[in-house]
């Protein structure tokens, strides 16, 4: 089964030129963080807009779908949450998705810091999933969210966090 990290950007407005700086600043900060990250009509996978509940002929700039894939060549995020060998131990597993979530959780807060962001909502589905476990948080208490959702590395549960940031 194929595993989504996606969701959405809120903005405040979307008016240039402050809205493509912001986008092309989170472009950078995920290439830094080796995080491979599409936005809207880019999102190859039609499935993000199904768990979105959106439609990808009709994206709305305010709220900006994106999808965070494994790799520049993957259409999955299957990568984030698992290595790319099996031959990883429990505690190597453990590791590196907390060292993914390290990555996810810097990109969080960089996008935070892009003028006109307000929020976003971040999506774990294993598949196409109806039913998530949904959780709100702060930008302060985004971290402990993540890691008490993905840790221990069992499976991924299916998780929708709303996070909020001060205006």
């Amino acid at each position: 089964m194929s595993h989504f990290l996606c969701g959405e950007i809120v903005f405040r407005e979307t008016g240039e030129p402050g809205y493509s700086e912001a986008l092309f600043l989170m472009i950078e900060a995920s290439a830094k963080l080796r995080l491979c990250v599409q936005f809207g009509v880019n999102v190859i996978q039609k499935i993000v807009f199904d768990i979105l509940g959106s439609k990808p002929n009709r994206i709305e700039l305010d709220r900006l779908p994106f999808f965070v894939v494994g790799s520049p060549i993957a259409n999955t995020s299957d990568e984030i949450f698992y290595p790319p060998t099996e031959q990883f131990s429990p505690n190597e597993r453990a590791s590196y998705l907390t060292s993914k979530i390290d990555d996810l959780i810097a990109w969080v807060r960089i996008v935070s810091e892009a003028e006109n962001t307000i929020g976003m909502t971040i999506y774990f589905s294993e598949g196409y999933d109806t039913n998530y476990k949904h959780e709100s948080c702060t930008l302060e208490e985004f971290p402990r969210t993540m890691y008490r959702t993905l840790l221990p590395p069992a499976d991924v549960p299916s998780t929708k966090i709303s996070i909020e940031w001060a205006e």
